[in-house]
């Protein structure tokens, strides 16, 4: 056998032995039925005037929106495997996977704190809104509250919620502020805010930015802002000004969630699943090679990877 056919089969077995150690080794992306975990359906209904005077598909394009909040909200970098859907476009499915530890009690005590933080979060109505300061203590109107923010007591006047289109954070290399936090409001919105900045303008107040009962970020404003479109600016990093635009963007829900069922799915059947699937998937590939092995030879296992 000559010297270069010596060297392709050792790089075809090596090859092989590759792909079957990353077989048996690597642990794939399991879906709920095979990992376990925990399934909770919801029924949801449209918040107040949400749903008034809008067609199917303005209804469903509203769900969607909620989706696309529900999995920021639960699970941002799309590490933990949440999975959230509609089911027959009536309720809404959250799938959430089970957690690996060191003994099946930590993973079980784990799975269980995942469970309950994501129960918690869902319960949450998550309306964006905004907020004027109030410095006035002797003002005690029922529309008046007090939220904590870095430490501090803040008595807010609720003003108007959702209505952002658009967030992004970027650099800003025009003014050398930093990172910068752009936002657009739709129409009816954006003469509220200009309402509202001029207020915060006129009398050195400052406007919140409220998500889940919880206090985002305090803006101050030099002028009143029109036009719908502004850009927040302050210490952030690459990182606080990215997750601030999207609080801003999907921090809405038009629907109200009731949670209808929830279910835990087991991990054992899934786990004999993919026993048999890596044995089959191991003993399929070697037989394959050793028939190319020995009726086509080396040129059979070339052919095969």
């Amino acid at each position: 056998m000559k010297t270069g056919t010596l060297l392709q089969l050792a790089i075809v077995i090596l090859i092989a032995i590759g792909c079957i150690y990353t077989l048996k080794t690597k642990e794939p992306h399991l879906g709920l039925d095979l990992s376990g975990g925990a399934s909770l359906i919801y029924n949801y209904k449209f918040i107040e005037d949400e749903a008034k005077g809008l067609s199917k598909i303005e209804l469903a394009e509203k769900v969607g929106r909620s989706i696309n909040t529900i999995n920021n909200r639960l699970d941002t970098s799309g590490a933990g495997g949440v999975i959230v859907h509609t089911i027959a476009n009536e309720r809404i499915e959250v799938q959430i996977p089970a957690v690996k530890g060191n003994t099946p009690e930590e993973s079980m005590q784990l799975t269980k704190d995942k469970i309950a933080e994501i129960k918690r979060k869902m319960d949450i109505p998550g309306q964006l809104s905004f907020w004027f300061e109030i410095d006035d203590e002797n003002d005690k109107r029922p529309e008046i509250k007090t939220f904590t923010y870095h430490g501090q007591e803040h008595r807010l006047e609720f003003r108007f919620k959702d209505g952002v289109t658009f967030s992004e954070g970027r650099l800003d290399t025009q003014e050398n502020k930093g990172w910068v936090v752009d936002i657009v409001f739709d129409g009816p919105t954006g003469s509220k805010f200009y309402k509202l900045t001029e207020d915060a303008a006129n009398t050195k107040r400052r406007t919140a930015i409220i998500l889940d009962g919880k206090v985002q970020t305090m803006l101050t404003s030099s002028s009143p802002i029109p036009g719908g479109k502004c850009y927040i600016h302050g210490d952030f990093t690459e990182e606080s000004a990215n997750e601030l635009a999207k609080i801003l963007l999907s921090g809405s829900m038009p629907i109200k969630l009731t949670l209808a069922q929830e279910y835990n799915v087991g991990p054992t059947l899934g786990q004999d699943s993919i026993n048999q699937s890596r044995i089959a998937v191991t003993v399929g590939s070697i037989a394959i090679l050793l028939f190319m092995a020995l009726y086509y030879r080396v040129s059979g296992l070339i052919a095969i990877f």
